[in-house]
C-alpha cells in the first residue's frame, strides 16, 4: 500500500511539475508575442510621424515655390527679395528632399521588418506555442495510463 501512495503521489508531483513548466513556457512565449507587438505598433508609428512630417515639408516646398514665382513676377520686388526668396525655396526643397529620403527608408525598413514578422518571427512563436501544448497533451496522456496501470495493479 505504501508503494501504492508513493507512486500516486509521484504521478501528481510529475502533474504539477508538468503544469508549472507549461506555466511558465506559455507565459515567456506570450511575453515575446507581446514584445513582438509593441514592435510592430512602433515600426507603424514610426512610419506615419515620417510619413506626416515629409507631406508637411511637401507643402512647405509647395507654398515657398509659389512665394517665389510671385516674388519673381513682381515688377516692384528688389533682387534682394527675388534671392531670398529663391533661397528659401530651395532650403524647403533640399528640406523635403531629405524628408522623403528618410521615408522612403523607412518604407523600406518597415516593409522588410513586416515580412520578418509575419513569415519568421511570429509562427516561430506560435510553433513554439503547439510544440508545448502538444507535448503537455502527450506528458499527460502518459501520466494517465501510469495512474490507470498503478489502479489496475491494487485493484484488479
Amino acid at each position: 500500500k505504501q508503494w501504492y501512495q508513493r507512486r500516486v503521489r509521484g504521478v501528481g508531483d510529475k502533474l504539477k511539475q508538468l503544469h508549472k513548466d507549461c506555466s511558465n513556457t506559455r507565459k515567456n512565449l506570450m511575453h515575446t508575442a507581446s514584445q513582438m507587438q509593441t514592435e510592430y505598433k512602433d515600426w507603424q508609428s514610426s512610419l506615419e510621424r515620417l510619413q506626416q512630417k515629409y507631406e508637411k515639408s511637401a507643402k512647405d516646398a509647395d507654398v515657398a515655390s509659389q512665394a517665389y514665382t510671385r516674388v519673381n513676377e513682381d515688377m516692384n520686388a528688389t533682387k534682394a527679395q527675388v534671392e531670398k526668396s529663391r533661397l528659401h525655396m530651395v532650403h524647403k526643397q533640399d528640406l523635403m528632399e531629405r524628408c522623403k529620403g528618410e521615408y522612403i527608408i523607412q518604407v523600406e525598413t518597415t516593409n522588410n521588418n513586416q515580412h520578418d514578422y509575419y513569415r519568421q518571427r511570429f509562427p516561430e512563436v506560435i510553433n513554439q506555442m503547439q510544440h508545448c501544448e502538444e507535448g503537455r497533451v502527450e506528458q499527460i496522456g502518459h501520466l494517465l495510463t501510469e495512474s490507470c496501470q498503478l489502479h489496475a495493479h491494487i485493484i484488479p
